[in-house]
């Protein structure tokens, strides 16, 4: 399912995009598609949402990539 989403087209849906991304974390634990949609949304948002920063925290954690994770 989640393979089939473009990231760029949920990411611009505010609300849809942040509840697919703890659906993709929590229940599917797909970090890479997860952290996609949250990188995407977290460009849209300028950089400025603490939410999405967060997210991206978490999937990089998740997926091993420590040094990044602690930015």
């Amino acid at each position: 399912m989640a393979d089939k989403i473009n990231a760029k087209n949920v990411a611009k849906k505010r609300h849809i995009a942040k509840a697919l991304v703890d659906y993709l974390i929590y229940v599917e634990s797909n970090f890479r598609r997860a952290l996609e949609i949250a990188s995407e949304a977290t460009s849209l948002a300028g950089y400025n949402d603490w939410w999405w920063k967060a997210r991206i925290g978490k999937c990089q954690f998740k997926m091993g990539m420590i040094k990044d994770a602690e930015r």
